[in-house]
């Protein structure tokens, strides 16, 4: 009976043994691992690229709209000082002195023995500086203020009384402005119709007739412009 003799069975079974060698599994386990790890970093990496671009994109948007809220603050200052402009030259126009509002009060006061001799209204005005409008932390804005002057009116009344001194007319005419409808609005109190030079003279056109010079002196309560 014939023998069989395999003559690559010891190849065979050191093939066998170099498959199943645990450090060759090791190092192809390794291998894997470091392939996942280097996926792994690909793909920080990429959606970290796409956040940047994204970051970009959103402070490309965000300049964009600064300029633009900068132009709208802009044009939103520039309505403001046009409104107040507008406004100041309406109250100009509005509360602006009519000489011709006290001189038909003093008319329809006027009494028989008193002889107005001389009026006189005098202003006097105070520059008040500008303040600018101006953007607070909040994003709120604060309005300025133009450029103002204050403004203080007295009218001055330089009289004489012909009439008898017990007749106390000089009190009457004083008592007279100050009931009249446009001082009486424009004034705080009566008291401030002040009388003061209060002298008796004689008459130089007649030595026997005497007559009282006096002065009052209105002042209007100070106006900002």
């Amino acid at each position: 009976m014939p023998v069989r003799v395999n003559l690559l069975a010891e190849a065979l079974e050191q093939a066998e043994e170099r498959r199943r060698d645990p450090v060759k599994r090791a190092i192809w386990l390794g291998g894997f691992l470091v392939a996942l790890a280097l996926l792994w970093f690909l793909s920080l990496l990429f959606n970290s690229w796409q956040a940047s671009a994204e970051l970009a994109q959103k402070q490309a948007r965000w300049q964009s709209l600064e300029k633009d809220f900068a132009a709208v603050t802009q044009n939103q200052h520039q309505r403001t000082e046009i409104d107040r402009k507008l406004l100041a030259l309406h109250e100009l126009a509005t509360n602006r002195f009519l000489v011709a509002r006290p001189l038909h009060a003093l008319q329809s006061a006027t009494r028989d023995s008193i002889q107005v001799s001389k009026l006189r209204l005098n202003f006097a005005f105070a520059q008040l500086p500008e303040t600018k409008t101006i953007t607070n932390a909040d994003k709120t804005i604060t309005p300025g203020k133009l450029a103002r002057a204050s403004e203080k009116i007295t009218l001055t009344i330089e009289a004489k009384d012909f009439g008898a001194p017990l007749d106390n007319e000089v009190s009457k005419f004083k008592d007279a402005i100050a009931a009249t409808s446009f001082f009486r609005s424009q004034l705080k109190s009566p008291d401030d119709i002040r009388m003061t030079g209060l002298v008796r003279q004689t008459d130089p056109s007649n030595p026997a007739k005497t007559h009282v010079s006096f002065t009052l002196e209105c002042k209007f309560p100070e106006q900002v412009r």
